[in-house]
């Protein structure tokens, strides 16, 4: 009988790295779960907020903010809604009911200035139109209040009429991958899990040499291949990490890279099938400025060239250790 002094110091390399790829797990699951309310894409609004965007009317005495209402959509009973600003807008959601209970002060602040000097503003007479048949009873009678207000200010910005329709289709699009949110947390999970996968695979799986060499030098290119395809694409500017919800972050974190014209090349014939679930963080923009440019394909190879040899690297030393091991026999 052999003495299993190799076999033993496998066993201890295949635990390091099973325990390596748990831990990287585990910060997985903790950075997808520290990062989902702050890049979640439709933020918890507010009833007091919406009322003064949509409408003008200010129920706690704010300061004027600078921002306006872009759209709005009734969704199973919750309402979304957009505020713009110069780099795009910021999209919320609020529950009909939180809505519904400010209405008294809100009406009873309408009838003021339907008596007053501003009867003429959009909201005031879109307001006096409305309520020739309506009370405000009902979410429906406070939504049909909310498009005529909505439909005069668009009436009265020539630009913004020309847009309104582009605006309400992107409008629509960001709700519905918002309502898709889970969807980044599975494939992030473990789309990134496949990755720690990779870099351990050659300590758990004792992969040979040309695998270890493979599996390594696809690493940055793994890495970067939701990119491309559209996933997290504002990421390197000045919108900051978004489109997902721990990606982005790694992804910035790795810093700008070199970006050749092949890479341009590369990126115009790839489709961006990814798109349909990179969220919109803020929207259509006037807008924004380059924070740096991604690792482009041929930096990807580069990169991995350096990774793949030094899986080769690790392979060989792996194969000295088990050479340098003295191997004995027990008597049986």
């Amino acid at each position: 009988m052999f003495n299993n002094s190799n076999s033993n110091r496998r066993q201890r390399i295949r635990t390091y790295g099973r325990s390596g790829f748990l831990l990287i797990i585990a910060g997985i699951v903790i950075g997808l779960a520290c990062l989902a309310d702050r890049m979640r894409p439709a933020k918890q609004g507010s009833a007091i907020d919406f009322w003064y965007y949509a409408t003008g009317i200010n129920l706690d005495g704010r300061e004027p903010m600078f921002s306006s209402l872009g759209t709005f959509r009734f969704i199973d009973e919750r309402l979304y809604y957009d505020t713009t600003h110069l780099h795009g807008s910021n999209l919320y959601v609020i529950d009909a009911d939180e809505l519904m209970s400010l209405w008294p002060q809100v009406h009873a602040q309408f009838e003021r200035y339907a008596n007053g000097d501003i009867h003429e503003s959009p909201p005031v007479s879109a307001y006096q139109s409305w309520r020739s048949g309506s009370t405000g009873s009902t979410v429906q009678e406070i939504i049909e209040l909310l498009n005529q207000i909505q439909e005069r200010h668009v009436a009265s910005n020539e630009y913004r009429f020309e847009l309104q329709a582009l605006v309400d289709y992107l409008f629509d699009i960001r709700v519905a991958k918002a309502n898709r949110y889970v969807t980044n947390f599975i494939f992030e999970f473990f789309w990134l899990s496949f990755i720690a996968w990779l870099a351990f695979a050659p300590l758990i799986r004792d992969l040979s040499k040309s695998r270890t060499v493979i599996t390594w030098a696809a690493l940055p290119i793994v890495l970067y291949l939701p990119f491309h395809p559209g996933y997290g694409t504002q990421s390197f500017t000045s919108i900051g990490p978004s489109g997902g919800v721990l990606y982005p972050y790694i992804i910035r974190v790795l810093g700008s890279g070199l970006l050749f014209d092949f890479d341009r090349a590369v990126w115009s014939y790839l489709p961006p099938i990814l798109a349909a679930i990179s969220q919109d963080t803020t929207g259509p923009q006037i807008s924004w400025s380059s924070m740096g440019t991604p690792w482009g394909p041929v930096s990807q190879l580069i990169i991995g060239t350096v990774t793949g040899f030094a899986g080769f690297r690790l392979h060989c030393k792996l194969n000295r250790l088990d050479a340098e091991v003295p191997t004995y026999q027990t008597e049986s």
